[in-house]
């Protein structure tokens, strides 16, 4: 079996990975941590188990931390897994960019292992490894994007590789490497939020229409969503979504008991990244 690790930035961003999965036919894996095929679940039995999962979770010291932060598994957070063929897609919620070496920390591990069980007797279930990375452009701009991440995850990349959007990189020292990036086509710029917008306001236009007029005409100057149009979407989003998850947050309003799958099958976008993590140059 072949794995890839997806790295995204936040919640929304595993939402629309996974739905985007979903659309292209892979199926939700919600086996307990025991059950997964290791390095994820165990390798041998407790009390000796090997789960890079629960070892990434259990390795960091909370007696330093604030009861907020000791609460939540540190980055990279292992959010969902998918299967597709037989591929198994690990998503994995990592933050922005100073999250890079946190991320690549994991990823040397997880490869780690790998390498280290495939020509043994008893080989691991994951033969190969594969990671994506998807993050938005920003105000930035998609150039720098792909400059930064050439610069940030260099040691995982082929020597002189060039990034691109929506593009795999084969040959490097531990295996494909792909990048994605949410912009817009016309500017460079942008967000994941833009393309929900669109999606939300095509499936429910009356709602969208009238969580738009309740924001125009109670929002004040100094609220966020005045900052710019991500902040104003994913208050949009959550407030046309109320009416399906009453009290949900955006995540919930976009998952798979929120927005149809039918809308995820015909965004452009969501086809475009379910075929970008089906189509790894293994």
């Amino acid at each position: 079996m072949r794995t890839v690790l997806v790295f995204v930035e936040g919640n929304h961003d595993v939402v629309f990975a996974t739905r985007s999965l979903g659309a292209i036919g892979a199926e939700w894996v919600d086996d307990p941590i025991d059950k997964l095929p290791a390095p994820f679940g165990p390798r041998g039995k407790p009390p000796n188990p090997t789960s890079i999962i629960a070892t990434h979770y259990g390795q960091r010291r909370r007696e330093s931390l604030r009861l907020a932060g000791a609460a939540h598994a540190p980055i990279p957070v292992f959010a969902a897994m998918l299967k597709f063929d037989n591929t198994l897609f690990v998503i994995l919620r990592a933050g922005g960019d100073s999250a890079a070496p946190h991320a690549q920390k994991l990823l040397g591990k997880i490869y780690d292992q790998v390498a280290f069980f495939k020509n043994t007797p008893a080989p691991l279930p994951i033969t190969d490894v594969a990671a994506a990375f998807i993050f938005d452009a920003n105000a930035a701009g998609l150039d720098a994007r792909k400059a930064a991440f050439a610069s940030d995850y260099a040691n995982i990349l082929p020597s002189g590789a060039k990034v691109e959007h929506n593009q795999w990189a084969k040959g490097g020292p531990r295996g494909p490497v792909g990048l994605f990036v949410f912009h817009d086509p016309a500017t460079k710029r942008g967000t994941l939020d833009s393309t929900l917008a669109d999606m939300v306001k095509d499936e429910w236009p009356k709602r969208w229409a009238a969580a738009g007029t309740y924001l125009q005409e109670h929002t004040q100057a100094s609220d966020r969503i005045t900052k710019n149009d991500s902040e104003r979407h994913k208050a949009q989003i959550t407030i046309t979504g109320q009416f399906l998850r009453p009290g949900a947050p955006m995540s919930e309003v976009l998952g798979r008991h929120g927005l149809p799958r039918k809308c995820f099958r015909s965004s452009p976008v969501s086809q475009a990244v379910g075929e970008f993590l089906s189509a790894v140059p293994w």
